[in-house]
């Protein structure tokens, strides 16, 4: 019995089945993302990040995630494929600073965006060294 349930999860971790759509690693439809203040330039090239699950805690327990999807826009002199290859560190470190704000959000039931992507840029920065991007944008916020 305990087998049925055990299978499902470990395919869905090693991938074989398809994630939630809220986690999917692709940017919603057009209209539909929210956050992020302003929009990239329309000949721009963004490079999408892993969705980031944010978790909010109540009462010691988890009462919610958000999800974050974002993308990054690297400067026109800056090597995209170099970035590309540096995008595992950069969703680590997103990741863990995920957690930390998730912490910090203790009690809270929405996010300040602005204040969020304030503080992941200096972490993209750190990564990939500073004027390598132009801005690092939302494409989709979801609640689960």
């Amino acid at each position: 019995m305990k087998y049925r349930l055990l299978i499902p999860l470990m395919a869905l971790l090693l991938g074989a089945l398809p994630l939630h759509p809220a986690l999917a690693n692709s940017a919603p439809p057009e209209g539909e993302g929210e956050g992020g203040d302003a929009k990239p330039p329309e000949e721009s090239t963004l490079l999408a990040l892993k969705p980031l699950p944010i978790a909010l805690l109540k009462g010691g327990r988890v009462d919610k995630y958000i999800v974050v999807m974002m993308s990054i826009d690297p400067a026109p002199e800056s090597d995209a494929e170099a970035i590309k290859h540096d995008l595992p560190k950069i969703n680590d470190a997103l990741l863990r600073e995920a957690f930390l704000a998730g912490k910090e959000y203790a009690g809270a039931t929405n996010l300040d965006m602005e204040a969020l992507r304030k503080r992941f840029l200096p972490v993209v920065e750190t990564i990939l060294g500073e004027k390598k991007i132009l801005g690092l944008y939302f494409t989709g916020v979801n609640s689960l």
